[in-house]
């Protein structure tokens, strides 16, 4: 099923782009570890486990491909999660649908400021809201 070439950083990446993928698809916010780990059945030690690059046994290899797949409406495959970089890959960044009446560029734009937003605190994304803001009634 994977192939030889096994790229752990990737892999622990990845887990963790896509646990909080999902998350932001089924609420507006990230999926814990520990929701994670009670959806995949295992513990919250585990995810850690695979977050810091430990490969999980080739079945568990598959029930995420599935879950990952499922969940974000994507095809997912055990190899795509161990050998890829997925974290770039934007389509699994979710929008609900604000980005439908966007040109591919501004979609584009958007996007990269949601990932380029990530860590920033609640004032600093409120400071980027604002500015937007701005923009925007610049443009009426």
């Amino acid at each position: 099923m994977v192939n030889q070439r096994i790229n752990k950083p990737f892999f622990a990446a990845n887990i963790r782009f896509l646990r909080r993928a999902v998350g932001l698809c089924e609420r507006g916010s990230g999926l814990s570890q520990k929701e994670f780990a009670e959806e995949l059945d295992v513990t919250r030690r585990t995810v850690i486990s695979w977050e810091s690059g430990n490969i999980p046994p080739k079945t568990k290899l598959a029930r995420m491909g599935k879950y990952f797949s499922e969940k974000l409406n994507a095809q997912i495959s055990p190899e795509n999660i161990v050998n890829e970089d997925l974290t770039g890959r934007l389509e699994y960044i979710p929008f609900g649908g604000i980005d439908t009446d966007m040109t591919p560029e501004q979609r584009k734009i958007l996007r990269s400021i949601f990932l380029s937003a990530r860590g920033l605190s609640r004032d600093d994304l409120d400071k980027v809201a604002d500015y937007i803001d701005q923009l925007s009634d610049n443009v009426d």
